[in-house]
């Protein structure tokens, strides 16, 4: 019976190291979307800047090679943002895939709990059960002792 005890323990330890495995990993995802949050909006602003600054420059005029070069810078920043999007995505994805991990170890974690606590009722029914039979046993030869007193006397 120990060794059920035993087994319910070690799935119960795995599964509260997943748990805090899972948190961890929530944690450090939640860090890498805020980030990548923070940089998607510093490079829009700067994007924004940029474009401001092009659209004066080309008022007052500016020759085709540098409104080329401001244009592929622009082109850049757009790219950036776009991959800088995608992967504030993926993390979101990720994070949600992590918290459905954390669910799942959660009630894995409820129900082994719930099999220790049965069977440890088990185990204290058993104790009981062995307890009532030793009294019983007791009991039992308390009374065959006394009868088998009574007997002897009687034949002397």
């Amino acid at each position: 019976m120990k060794s059920k005890n035993i087994l319910f323990d070690v799935l119960k330890k795995a599964t509260q190291k997943q748990i805090e495995q899972d948190i961890v990993k929530i944690k450090n995802l939640r860090l890498k979307k805020q980030n990548a949050l923070n940089q998607s909006k510093q490079l829009t602003n700067y994007r924004n800047e940029y474009e401001k600054k092009l659209f004066f420059k080309i008022k007052s005029g500016m020759c085709v090679h540098q409104w080329k070069n401001y244009n592929t810078f622009i082109l850049i920043l757009k790219n950036i943002i776009k991959k800088n999007e995608y992967m504030i995505q993926n993390d979101q994805i990720l994070i949600e895939e992590a918290l459905t991990s954390w669910l799942k170890s959660k009630k894995k974690l409820r129900i082994w709990q719930y099999f220790i606590n049965k069977h440890k009722i088990y185990i204290s029914k058993l104790q009981y059960m062995q307890e009532q039979k030793d009294f019983d046993e007791y009991i039992q030869l308390t009374i065959l002792k006394q009868g088998h007193d009574i007997n002897v006397k009687n034949y002397m």
